[in-house]
């Protein structure tokens, strides 16, 4: 980034003229000498770079003075946590190797939780480890208040957890499978006796499915998203965008 306001310096610096547009106010204040705040499509400001602080440039563009919205933000938080149930899956202090280390996290029933984080930074080993991809190494998990030991992605989807990957093609499906396969994989093991699947209650689940499940975003997703679905998951990961929803 500096190699980049290095740049725009010296085109200023050449008599060019030069339009910044960030919402990093750091930014603004290193480079630009004037500054026009939009909001709701239209210019509500225009100000000498240095008439402004921080704090005043901030309530210029929400429109709003700071204190109103920590007011909203505190009123709408506790709202919310009056609104949400009891903790659906919870994990403390877990880590595995060098990428996650003591990461404590609840999900309650009937919120979604956001995890946040730079490339490498450790938020797609969370997820395996809540979903017994990879071993836990330390911590503890458990599931509507009972710990329980995911040793495989098997035991994790037997009490109710569903896992969207990151890579869905690489890990979520199995490509030389047809739909219909890649729908019920997630409850086969009902569908088969004697090691024949029922292919008649197979097409069923699909039909329904189909009615019932609507997912936004490619085929891929929509049909890992199905597969939660048809496993009637209580719990949802979803990677890229990363949120745990519980209901």
């Amino acid at each position: 980034m500096e190699l980049l306001l290095s740049v725009v310096r010296r085109l200023r610096d050449d008599d060019r003229a030069v339009i910044f547009v960030s919402h990093r106010l750091d930014e603004l204040y290193a480079l630009c000498d004037r500054v026009t705040v939009m909001r709701d499509g239209q210019i509500v400001a225009e100000n000498p770079m240095a008439a402004l602080d921080k704090l005043q440039l901030v309530t210029t563009m929400l429109g709003r003075t700071l204190a109103a919205v920590v007011h909203e933000d505190s009123a709408l938080k506790e709202a919310n946590l009056a609104k949400r149930g009891a903790t659906a899956i919870s994990a403390t202090n877990i880590g595995a190797g060098a990428k996650v280390s003591d990461v404590s996290l609840d999900v309650h029933a009937g919120e979604a939780v956001g995890l946040a984080g730079l490339l490498g930074s450790g938020r797609t080993e969370t997820m395996r480890l809540m979903f017994g991809a990879d071993s836990t190494e330390r911590g503890s998990l458990s599931i509507d208040g009972k710990p329980v030991t995911l040793k495989s992605p098997q035991n994790a989807i037997a009490r109710g957890i569903a896992y969207l990957t990151e890579d869905r093609k690489g890990e979520g499906i199995v490509p030389k499978l047809s739909v219909r396969d890649n729908l019920t994989l997630v409850c086969l093991h009902t569908l088969t006796k004697r090691g024949v699947v029922d292919v008649a209650k197979q097409r069923e689940i699909v039909r329904i499915t189909g009615d019932q499940a609507v997912f936004a975003g490619s085929a891929d997703t929509r049909i890992i998203g199905r597969q939660s679905a048809e496993g009637f998951a209580c719990a949802l990961a979803c990677d890229e965008p990363q949120f745990a929803a519980a209901r």
